[in-house]
């Protein structure tokens, strides 16, 4: 596929950060999820979708997508999976933030509210 000469497609540090580093997750019937600077506010409960990825111990949660229900504060947020008699989280893992209305990013001059994914 080639690209019209009047279009420049955009370099990989242009698109913005979908992925979010986790430290913490506590098991419950609402999972607790410890996320620094995971940029959601009160606009995203119950909007915005996150799919757990390479998380150590609580494997389980791997995978699975879940929705955003409390933002508790800058670095804790609740969702919508019963992790109950999953084993217990040990270290690593991400979110890929899927849907919603994450924190508005800025890269160069551009502005986005939106979230990206390259899926190529």
């Amino acid at each position: 596929m080639s690209v019209p000469p009047s279009v420049t497609p955009p370099s990989p540090d242009e698109w913005p950060n979908t992925l979010r580093s986790l430290t913490g997750i506590a098991k419950g019937s609402v999972t607790t999820i410890t996320c620094p600077s995971h940029g959601f506010t009160s606009d995203d409960e119950g909007v915005t979708s996150v799919m757990f990825k390479q998380v150590q111990g609580m494997v389980q949660i791997n995978g699975l997508n879940a929705v955003v229900q409390e933002v508790v504060d800058a670095s804790t947020f609740t969702v919508n999976i019963n992790s109950t008699n999953f084993f217990s989280y040990s270290s690593d893992g991400v979110i890929v933030i899927d849907t919603g209305v994450p924190a508005i990013e800025t890269e160069g001059s551009q502005t986005f509210n939106t979230p990206f994914q390259n899926t190529a």
